[in-house]
């Protein structure tokens, strides 16, 4: 995962503040221009303190070489400039030049470098000392000079000009522009203002009375211009951190907006924080060209070209950084330039990799360039407009400059109109159903209202060509005589207000099938609660198994309730989801949502038990978010006795109306009901889960069973019998019989720790190894030793396997024996009259690693004679138990060993079992119980 989608909270914390920080500054700027009364001038600190006061002819100088103004254009030294160096030499005091001047001879040349503040040009004259006229300069104080008035502002009012020098401000001088705006700041509050000025060589006194709002709609204009650009860049970053396009397209616009609105705004404020400004301007209109050139290598989509080539953002992040360099610590005439360049090389980089993108790239951003191009073209065409109705006067059309915001405007407009039409950053932003049904609804009404007040309004104009009648007695004529003034405006009357009321009748009724068209157009039809209920009823009647019931049920709300989403949880013992159904998400979006689910919501569900509705505001942020994002609004829990058993997710209404609370009545009966369906379904299911598991188990013990040897082998001067009985319907005793050869037989009984599925699972796997490794010819011994390697590994802890193993050679009457920690062999010996227990060294199988278990078993050589019994258990047999607990052991079993006589081995082993069942009566089988018979015959 990227870093930036790791940290999208952080991101939109962060942006979120800057954005607000930055709007703060904008708004502030703007609240303290127009709250400002305002002298709507703009001033810069005069470079010299000698004024001329007399033309003077001279030559233009354009080169250090004073030859080369020889042929020079002559040209004049105009009353009113002001002199910064004479030679190269800078005056500060008109005293001092005059003693430079003193002595010279009137062929002598002089270079004089002058400034003229009526357009803030600087000029190198040559002129002859012989030419200087008497008292040609003025010694004045400390000024600044005007820059721009403010058409028809307060200063243009009062006669103030462009060039005009300000020496003092209601008497107080300064020394320089900051010091200016400082008195000027603190003069403000008396509302009027005195200028002592020089124009030309004329001193002047000038009183403009102050703006209280001093604020030109131009710049009203930019700066709301910028406004919903920083909001518009504002809402797209902070709704949608998680993309990468929304946070370069929100940064974007909002660095963009912030230098269109601030630029304006802060034009003509006065204060100490002018430099600051200018250094965020110049950052931000250098740096807003690299983030547009950033943001199209990911919006609309992605542009595979651009983003395999990172050096094309770095190239243009670091020209940004030199502009800003170059502008703030050089000139900030290069500003123009590195505006073009930054302009062509994004032009170009879109030119050149164009190609390489997707055509669904290139169909919307085809879109994207058209809606720039108009906002360009209108761009041009208002500069165009602005200049050619100000020709001449630079400084009036820049302060129309403002209405430029009006095209601009279209950029982010533009781009909400195409991100809402192709669905971009997963943001929605039609118009929600509910306010188009009020709009609808609201232009309806009001169609009627106005379609009756014209009939009221036109009604009393109209000429009625109402006959001539007569009423004589009971007789109504219609004469050719006219009727009577009075009877003809009574008639009037009633024939309008007939009219009125026949015409507001058919307004009232094409109102209401208007009404009726929107009503069903916006899912706003009523519907019958009971009818609803009873076709519920059915459902929940019809359908036993949950399954059936969850679908049937969200189907029939989402179609009774007209809502978007509808959605049901059954939960069995209050903790497990047993099913669920939805309507209104697509497969994956349930899953997603399914998953998202954790035990939290459950205990919402049962923190109250008297409550049955709770809607997702009240749920935890992170529950709430979930929620939300798949479209629920409401849950209603489904309780039976007190218990949770199931919740009902209702989402918006195809109307995007409210829930009413008729509509939760509604569905807190419908809860109701459902619990003891739900009751039902569940003890359905558990009867049909029963039935399956008994049916399965009997299938698994058959295949237990059949696994179990079928054939009992016949091997010469052996005689064998087994059997095996699982406590339950499979277990985890097993016997087998590993024949290799006629004359050679090895016999394995097992025994798996616990008993059932689990068990019958391990003894499987534990036969078929076993009978894997027998093909190799392996001693009993190193049979369990290979085992014991298999299955370590693959084993829970808890589980381990005993085992016996004995492999007859009947030839030499002899028998080899080991025993993995289970029961012993029982040996009964003929001769003696007597059992033996042969109980060689050794532990279960799965419990120990191969070393160990290879180290602590052993194998027992036995040999044996003609009516000799050997006897292979499990403990199911000696821990058989009765009522009170008592075990069947292993007296009664060497009891019928010794008793044996000259019965068969299947008579000795039906011997046993019935002896077993004998002795634990009507307990149940607490064991597996498994046994092999093997006597010498």
């Amino acid at each position: 995962m990227s870093f930036q989608k790791r940290h999208s909270k952080l991101f939109q914390a962060v942006f979120i503040t800057v954005v607000a920080i930055l709007l703060i500054t904008v708004i502030r700027s703007l609240y303290y221009k127009a709250s400002t009364p305002d002298d709507e001038n703009l001033f810069r600190t005069t470079p010299g303190s000698i004024l001329v006061t007399e033309q003077i002819e001279g030559r233009l100088f354009t080169d250090e070489d004073p030859n080369s103004a020889t042929t020079a254009a002559e040209t004049v030294i105009s009353v009113g400039e002001i002199v910064r160096s004479v030679d190269g030499e800078i005056f500060r005091q008109l005293g001092t030049l005059e003693a430079y001047l003193t002595g010279l001879d009137s062929l002598d040349e002089l270079n004089f470098q002058v400034f003229d503040p009526r357009d803030a040009s600087t000029r190198n004259i040559l002129v002859y000392y012989g030419n200087l006229p008497q008292n040609a300069f003025r010694g004045i104080s400390s000024s600044v000079y005007v820059i721009t008035v403010f058409e028809d502002g307060a200063s243009e009012r009062a006669g103030l000009r462009v060039g005009d020098l300000i020496v003092s401000i209601n008497e107080k001088y300064f020394k320089n522009m900051h010091d200016a705006d400082r008195i000027l700041k603190e003069a403000r509050s008396e509302k009027k203002l005195a200028y002592d000025i020089i124009r030309g060589k004329d001193d002047l006194t000038v009183e403009i009375t102050l703006a209280t709002v001093g604020l030109h709609l131009p710049v009203l204009v930019f700066f709301f211009s910028g406004l919903i650009m920083m909001l518009i860049g504002g809402f797209i970053g902070a709704s949608r951190p998680q993309f990468i396009a929304a946070r370069y397209l929100g940064i974007a616009y909002v660095v963009t907006g912030f230098f269109i609105a601030f630029m304006e705004a802060q034009r003509t404020i006065k204060d100490d924080f002018v430099e600051i400004r200018a250094v965020f301007l110049v950052v931000a209109i250098f740096f807003s060209i690299s983030l547009w050139l950033h943001a199209t290598h990911y919006f609309p989509l992605k542009h595979e070209g651009l983003l395999k080539r990172p050096w094309i953002r770095y190239v243009s992040y670091a020209l940004a950084i030199l502009a800003v360099i170059c502008t703030l610590f050089v000139n900030d005439r290069y500003i123009p330039i590195f505006l073009l360049l930054l302009l062509v090389y994004n032009a170009l980089v879109q030119f050149i990799y164009r190609k390489e993108s997707s055509p669904e790239y290139n169909e919307i951003n085809s879109l994207i360039k058209r809606f720039n191009n108009i906002a360009i073209a209108g761009i041009f065409l208002t500069i165009a407009f602005l200049v050619y109705t100000h020709w001449g006067s630079v400084d009036r059309a820049s302060s129309k400059f403002g209405y430029v915001g009006i095209p601009l405007a279209l950029l982010p407009i533009s781009t909400m109109y195409v991100i809402g039409r192709y669905n971009l950053l997963d943001l929605d932003l039609r118009v929600r159903r509910n306010i188009q049904y009020s709009a609808f609804s609201t232009v309806l009404g009001l169609l009627a209202l106005l379609a009756v007040f014209w009939m009221l309004a036109y009604m009393p104009r109209m000429d009625l060509p109402l006959p001539n009648i007569q009423f004589q007695g009971s007789f109504i004529e219609i004469t050719e005589e006219p009727m009577l003034t009075k009877d003809r405006q009574a008639m009037e009357k009633g024939v309008l207000m007939l009219l009125a009321i026949a015409f507001s009748y058919l307004v009232i009724r094409l109102r209401r099938r208007g009404q009726s068209f929107i009503d069903r157009k916006f899912f706003r039809g009523s519907y019958d609660y009971r009818l609803a209920s009873r076709e519920l009823s059915e459902v929940m009647s019809s359908e036993l198994d949950m399954k059936g019931l969850a679908e049937g049920m969200v189907v029939k709300l989402t179609e009774l309730m007209k809502v978007k989403q509808a959605a049901i949880l059954f939960y069995r013992n209050e903790t497990e989801c047993s099913a669920s159904n939805s309507t209104g998400l697509s497969d994956t979006d349930w899953v997603r949502f399914s998953e998202g689910l954790d035990e939290s919501f459950i205990n919402v569900l049962k923190s109250d038990p008297d409550e049955s509705h709770f809607s997702v505001e009240y749920l935890s942020s992170k529950l709430r978010d979930h929620f939300s994002t798949h479209g629920f609004r409401h849950i209603i829990a489904i309780r039976s006795k007190e218990k949770l058993v199931g919740a009902l997710l209702i989402g918006e209404k195809l109307s995007e109306s409210p829930f009413h609370s008729e509509d939760l009545h509604f569905l807190t009966s419908i809860s109701k009901q459902a619990s003891v369906a739900i009751e039902n379904s569940f003890l359905y299911d558990e009867l049909a889960e029963r039935e399956r598991l008994k049916h399965e188990l009997a299938i698994a013990r058959r295949i237990q069973l059949a696994s179990l040897p079928q054939h009992t082998p016949v091997v010469k001067g052996l005689d064998i019998a087994g059997i095996s009985v699982p406590a339950l319907e499979v277990g985890g005793d097993y016997f087998d019989y590993l024949n290799g050869k006629p004359d050679d037989l090895t016999i394995i009984v097992g025994d798996v720790s616990g008993k059932g599925t689990s068990a019958a699972l391990y003894m499987s796997k534990v036969q078929g190894i076993m009978r894997s490794l027998y093909e190799f010819g392996l001693s009993p011994k190193d049979l369990f030793i290979r085992a014991n390697q298999l299955l370590v590994g693959d084993m829970e802890k808890q589980s381990f396997i005993t085992a016996l193993g004995v492999s007859f050679n009947p030839l030499e009457q002899q028998l080899r024996l080991a025993r993995a920690g289970h029961a012993p062999l029982y040996h009964y010996q003929a001769k003696e009259q007597s059992v033996k227990e042969w109980l060689p060294k050794g532990i279960g199988m799965g419990l120990a690693g191969s070393d160990t278990f290879a180290g602590e078993i052993e194998e027992t050589t036995v040999p044996y004679a003609e009516g000799d019994i050997f006897l292979l258990i499990t403990d199911g047999i000696t821990e058989a138990q009765r009522d009170g607990g008592e075990e069947y052991g292993e007296e009664k079993m060497h009891q019928i060993l010794a008793s044996a006589n000259g019965a068969t081995a299947k008579k000795i082993r039906d011997s046993i079992v019935s002896s077993v069942n004998q002795f634990t009566g009507d307990a149940p089988q607490h064991d597996d119980l498994t046994l092999v018979v093997v006597k010498a015959v």
